[in-house]
């Protein structure tokens, strides 16, 4: 067991230096909401960075954790909006602490690379693990968009 936990701590980290990814609402969409973070992935997909953006802030200031990851992801990246570390942070924090598996590995990520925040390895783990345990694994063909 032990084994193992080092094992994917060590896959979490290496992923963390060059991976930061967008969230996909569920398979099957339920609700006027998750429609409107997925339309927002789609043109995320063909690089209309304002289009998803213009969906999905009023969703994040209600409080829809895939929303709050997807800005967290387009501040840390630039797409869209200024690159702003610490503001991917704030989007991050909030839809992690909701229990958002992407948002806690890209809250992670940003803990690892001390971006829009004091690097902390103890802090990174944290969040690799938490995601991990929901079984969370990004990457794929779309290793930005998830």
């Amino acid at each position: 067991m032990h084994k193992i936990s080092i094992s994917l701590s060590a896959t979490l980290m290496s992923l963390s230096l060059s991976t930061v990814v967008l969230a996909d609402p569920p398979p099957v969409v339920s609700s006027a909401s998750e429609l409107a973070v997925q339309h927002g992935v789609d043109f995320a997909r063909k690089q209309e960075f304002g289009k998803a953006i213009e969906l999905w802030k009023p969703l994040a200031d209600r409080g829809n954790a895939a929303a709050q990851n997807n800005l967290g992801v387009m501040y840390e990246l630039g797409h869209g909006l200024p690159k702003d570390y610490a503001q991917a942070v704030v989007w991050f924090r909030k839809a992690a602490q909701q229990g958002h598996a992407a948002a806690e590995f890209n809250l992670g990520y940003m803990y690892a690379n001390g971006e829009g925040l004091s690097k902390d390895e103890a802090q990174a783990k944290v969040w690799f693990t938490k995601s991990a345990m929901q079984g969370y694994v990004p990457g794929g063909d779309d290793s930005i968009v998830q």
